[in-house]
């Protein structure tokens, strides 16, 4: 009954931090755009290029792909959570460099991820940006599920 009731209390507790970083997510308004385009995803669908996944976006196989979301102004934040396909290829996503700007033209990296993973948070110090851009230096093709910028 104890570990039934441990279990539950966790359980909340997952849903309430879940809400409470969906709530403090400056991305959840944010216009996006990738570098290319390999198909268009339907992630409610659970579907991208005819396969079942939840991924968002899909871009080319080609050197240095990248998503860039614009926040519409400048924002102090400190943290960008990154949710990886799981289904296939999480590989393609390493190493992933979390990029900000103020004017989408000069660049600061912030953060780098090496390894293969399927939810990664880069923190760092706070920061004041309006662009938040997501790269792999390397050829390959970029997708993902989700991305959370968050205070």
């Amino acid at each position: 009954m104890i570990g039934v009731t441990l279990g539950a209390l966790v359980g909340l507790a997952a849903v309430a931090n879940a809400r409470a970083a969906l709530h403090r997510d400056l991305a959840r308004n944010a216009i996006w755009r990738t570098s290319s385009t390999f198909a268009v995803c339907q992630p409610a669908e659970h579907n991208c290029a005819s396969a079942r996944t939840d991924i968002f976006f899909h871009t080319q196989e080609e050197d240095g792909p990248w998503i860039e979301l614009d926040l519409k102004e400048l924002r102090t934040f400190s943290e960008v959570r990154v949710a990886n396909r799981t289904d296939c290829c999480a590989e393609r996503a390493r190493p992933l460099v979390v990029e900000l700007s103020e004017d989408a033209k000069k660049w600061r990296e912030v953060a780098r991820h090496d390894q293969v993973f399927s939810l990664w948070s880069a923190k760092f110090a706070s920061q004041t940006a309006r662009y938040v851009r997501l790269r792999i230096p390397r050829k390959t093709a970029f997708h993902l599920v989700s991305v959370q910028v968050l205070r």
